[in-house]
């Protein structure tokens, strides 16, 4: 009887123990119970890059002025391209004569004053003409360079140089052509010298 007792006692022990650790096990954490962790997003803000301009001012640089030759202008359209030469502008330049300039002097040597010269018939022109052998002197007291041209009242422009040979031309049986040597410096200095001569047609011509 007592053998019984003590095997109830221990079986009811046994029983008590285990609910205890039942609702030990029950209030506690478990080990292996995840772990939850809460991260708090950071409310920083990434750090700013500061960004620096820097403004250069413009260097202007001075070149001389010298010749210099356009280039064309080449303007491309659809299919075809267009080259366009530009037009180079042009400066003239006068040198003025300098104020002491003197004007040359100029003297008919040939023919005489009045002289008489025969024409003949020029089938090639059809018509009267009398050649004449003419001179002159032209010195330039400035020691310039001096061109002497030749003119007649009648024919125009004879020639240049200081010795010719013109043809002068008669429309009558008679003229009297004015003859006048114009020198000209090379500074544009002019004087002139002239005389009269006679061109005749013989009566039996």
């Amino acid at each position: 009887m007592a053998g019984t007792v003590l095997a109830v006692a221990l079986i009811a022990a046994a029983c008590n123990s285990s609910s205890s650790e039942t609702e030990q096990d029950a209030t506690a954490p478990s080990d292996t119970m995840a772990t939850t962790t809460t991260i708090q997003a950071s409310t920083t803000a990434p750090p700013t890059t500061s960004s620096t301009t820097t403004t250069t001012a413009p260097t202007t640089t001075t070149l001389p002025q010298t010749s210099t030759t356009l280039a064309p202008t080449t303007t491309t359209t659809t299919g075809a391209t267009t080259t366009t030469m530009p037009t180079p502008s042009t400066t003239s330049t006068t040198t003025a004569p300098p104020a002491d300039n003197r004007p040359p002097d100029v003297s008919i040597t040939s023919p005489g004053n009045l002289s008489s010269h025969v024409a003949a018939y020029d089938p090639e022109s059809k018509t009267f003409r009398a050649v004449v052998s003419m001179s002159a002197t032209a010195t330039d007291p400035d020691g310039d360079h001096v061109k002497v041209d030749w003119y007649s009242s009648l024919s125009g422009y004879l020639g240049t140089g200081p010795y010719i040979t013109a043809s002068l031309v008669t429309m009558y049986d008679s003229s009297q052509p004015y003859i006048t040597a114009k020198a000209t410096d090379e500074h544009g200095a002019v004087s002139e010298d002239t005389i009269q001569v006679i061109v005749w047609i013989p009566s039996d011509t």
